[in-house]
């Protein structure tokens, strides 16, 4: 699943991870939409 706007864009994050010492882009994670957008476990 990928998180894609109305527009077509996507967002990413750079994230520091220190156990490889290096950096990463990730899709944010996190709730998106309204309280009743629904959820995914």
């Amino acid at each position: 699943m990928v998180p894609v706007h109305a527009d077509g864009a996507i967002t990413l994050m750079q994230q520091y991870r220190y156990p490889v010492g290096a950096r990463f882009w990730e899709f944010r994670k996190g709730m998106w939409g309204g309280p009743d957008a629904g959820h995914l476990y």
